[in-house]
């Protein structure tokens, strides 16, 4: 394996632009949330694929380098086979003139006992970076010529609570510079769904001065920018987001990135950096809303109304794209069907009836789940009547149209809402107010009946 520069004293580069692909938690026989055992071992099947396809794209895109931000695997559950299949992978882009960087993340951790250290990596052009200080690896071209640095650090164990960012060097502005890190980024949307890994923020990232920076751990792809950064300027730090999805929160197209950083050039701008999503998973986990449930008077209206939305997000040519699915299709609101829908076994039945009809479009697997369906409550004969649920009504519809009553009634201090301003708030409760009247219908009638 390659040894990285520890000199900061690196060669201008010249004016060849520095190009790469970044991916992050590929997370290599980790397990799947999944029934079904054929649809496990198909899933642990796309995972492996899914990396080939990003080896893929490196030789496709003649890139200089592959970046991998952490969590390539997940230590010890790697088998030998995807151990051989992954040293066969990282081979092919080493004898391809490829960089392959690979920062240990907190699943992939570099200590002693960790399987990432033990593995027979090649030992040209591929560096393994296993602890806390930050490694500079010029990468260069097939020619020699100087293209871009990368600087990673890594994790010696799974439980890393320091601030990896704040130890890495400024950068040169006369080489194309990338940070590569596994860490929870405090202004990243969904970082509270990770350990505090290498905690930092945004402003320690813009300190280094760096073109890009390459990060892992948070699942979900996205691009941060400094609060005062230029409109049109390059990205700061993206997250790659998984390779493949593993369960059903992880849904949407899963890939990696193929990032440019525009050489200097002396006395023009910097150009933009620019990172291109590249969709390289086999298998999309969806989420589907099917509308309208009001409308659905029995379970052959309902199976029609599922394979609409599915062929809407997928397109009519499903079959033929390659794509695979994992179906989760939620069902609530006022439903005429409501009592069937609200009996598992037949949910269940139906789930796989559904799924049976699918397989040709490419549906591994779908779960209809019911979130709260319920049947339709005609309100309107309710209204002004001398019962429970008409003064129940009365007093909402007066609670949502009394200004000095909503006044009244809001807290000091109210979840969702600044409370800076007064009508602000008291437009924040009527929106809270939203469909609790046929709540209370529902609710009301189902402990009548």
């Amino acid at each position: 394996m390659s040894q990285p520069s520890h000199s900061a004293a690196v060669p201008h580069a010249g004016e060849t632009p520095f190009r790469f692909v970044h991916c992050a938690d590929v997370h290599l026989d980790a397990p799947f949330r999944c029934a079904s055992d054929d649809v496990r071992a198909r899933l642990h099947d796309a995972g492996r694929a899914a990396f080939l396809r990003v080896a893929d794209l490196c030789l496709a895109e003649h890139v200089h380098a592959l970046l991998i931000a952490g969590d390539l695997f997940d230590d010890e559950r790697l088998t030998f086979a995807t151990e051989e299949f992954l040293l066969e992978q990282v081979g092919r882009l080493a004898a391809a003139g490829i960089h392959v960087v690979i920062a240990c993340g907190n699943h992939d951790s570099g200590g002693r006992d960790g399987r990432a250290a033990r593995l027979a990596w090649p030992t040209s052009r591929v560096t393994l970076v296993t602890g806390h200080e930050p490694q500079i690896i010029a990468i260069t071209a097939c020619d020699g010529a100087l293209v871009g640095r990368a600087i990673a650090a890594g994790h010696a164990d799974e439980r890393d609570g320091s601030n990896l960012a704040a130890l890495f060097p400024a950068g040169n502005g006369a080489v194309p510079t990338v940070g590569l890190l596994h860490a929870r980024v405090a202004e990243a949307a969904g970082m509270e769904r990770h350990p505090a890994v290498a905690p930092c923020t945004l402003a320690d990232l813009a300190a280094t001065g760096y073109d890009y920076w390459a990060l892992g751990h948070v699942h979900g792809r996205q691009e941060l920018r400094a609060s005062d950064a230029p409109a049109g300027s390059g990205p700061l730090a993206c997250y790659a987001g998984t390779l493949i999805g593993h369960h059903a929160g992880e849904t949407g197209a899963r890939g990696a990135l193929l990032v440019t950083v525009p050489a200097p050039v002396a006395g023009q701008p910097r150009g933009a950096v620019t990172a291109e999503f590249r969709p390289l998973a086999g298998v999309r986990w969806e989420t589907l809303d099917v509308p309208d449930l009001a409308a659905i008077a029995d379970l052959s209206a309902l199976r029609a109304s599922v394979t609409e939305a599915f062929l809407r997000l997928a397109g009519p040519d499903a079959a033929d794209g390659g794509q695979r699915w994992m179906l989760r299709v939620e069902l609530s609101g006022p439903c005429p069907a409501a009592a069937e829908l609200q009996r598992d076994e037949l949910l269940e039945e139906l789930s796989e009836q559904l799924c049976a009809e699918l397989l040709p479009a490419g549906v591994l697997a779908l779960q209809l789940v019911e979130c709260g369906v319920h049947r339709p409550v005609a309100l309107g004969s309710h209204r002004g009547q001398p019962h429970v649920l008409g003064l129940s009504l009365q007093v909402i519809d007066e609670l949502a149209s009394d200004e000095a009553l909503l006044a009244r009634l809001a807290p000091g201090a109210l979840a969702g809402c600044d409370g800076g301003d007064e009508a602000a708030k008291r437009a924040y409760l009527r929106s809270l107010l939203h469909g609790i009247d046929s709540a209370a219908g529902e609710s009301l009638l189902k402990e009548s009946a």
